[in-house]
């Protein structure tokens, strides 16, 4: 088994990110989209009994200029929603109309605000409607970039949230030196669900692997130091698709334990843990991995 220099893993977010073609809606909801930003300081869009208008307004909460945005159904205004402040000189956020939510008659508002800062940040929320006239907002929490992809993965019409777990972006080496497994989001019934593992996505889930494998083998080089930042995506993405024990042997068949600078992990917790300089310990690569994939359910 050949290594994988962590400095030729800068190159792998492109080409394991996940590459889906943009959700297909109706062109009356492709031309309801607004972004603010610039000279552009509000705007409006409408879909059938739907009309959204997103605007700069002050947020008493934080008494700064954020995006706010409302909905009115059928004439009445059912939603209120202030977005996070901006960063860089001024708060940008967008709005636009797609299905992702096939519990209701009507297409969701995605209300996206950006905050700046390095690898982040994309607070993305979802507004959908919940009763006859009642409608909800259902937060899909802070991501990098521009937060998730919505496409129509499994071809049913309604769509999902395309991203990579976040939660392995730094855990064992620098950002761009790690991999991540695709995780897949989905709202059903005003609830956001991770929906990574059912097996109409599966095909989505192989084409990743297959994006790491290929990314492998291009960028792997006799000699190179071992890289744990792609080893740990690896391991999850396989685990995924039933083939964990099998990359495992592979990351232990790489790993040397003389080049292992070692993890610190909390006693008693799954990595890494928080707690007091007496609790922590030093464990080698395959021991921290283990329990962080076993606590966030990548274990096999």
């Amino acid at each position: 088994m050949v290594r994988v220099s962590s400095r030729a893993i800068v190159a792998a977010a492109c080409l394991i990110a996940a590459a889906v073609a943009p959700l297909r809606i109706s062109s009356a909801q492709e031309d309801g989209a607004v972004t603010l930003g610039g000279e552009i300081s509000s705007g409006k869009a409408r879909n059938g009994n739907i009309t959204f208008h997103l605007e700069m307004a002050k947020d008493p909460a934080s008494a700064e200029q954020v995006p706010l945005l409302s909905i009115v159904y059928r004439g009445r205004q059912v939603l209120r929603q202030f977005g996070s402040p901006g960063g860089f000189g001024g708060p940008y956020g967008s709005a636009r109309f797609a299905e992702v939510d096939n519990s209701n008659d009507t297409p969701e508002v995605i209300f996206s605000t950006f905050s700046g800062g390095a690898h982040c940040c994309t607070q993305m929320q979802v507004a959908t409607k919940a009763g006859p006239i009642s409608w909800t907002m259902v937060d899909l929490g802070a991501w990098d970039g521009e937060g998730p992809t919505v496409s129509d993965l499994d071809g049913d019409g309604t769509g999902e949230f395309s991203t990579v777990d976040q939660r392995f972006l730094y855990a064992f080496d620098c950002y761009a030196c790690s991999a991540a497994p695709k995780q897949i989001l989905a709202i059903r019934d005003g609830r956001l669900e991770d929906v990574s593992r059912q097996d109409r996505f599966r095909q989505v889930q192989e084409r990743h692997l297959a994006r790491m494998i290929d990314w492998q083998r291009q960028a792997a080089q006799p000699g190179q130091e071992f890289s744990p930042g792609f080893y740990a995506g690896y391991v999850a993405q396989s685990a995924l698709l039933g083939k964990g024990s099998r990359a495992w042997e592979e990351m232990l068949s790489a790993y040397s334990p003389s080049r292992d600078p070692g993890y610190e992990m909390c006693r008693n917790q799954p990595y890494p843990g928080q707690c007091g300089p007496d609790e922590k310990m030093q464990v080698g690569f395959p021991e921290a991995l283990r329990s962080f994939l076993k606590a966030f359910g990548y274990d096999f």
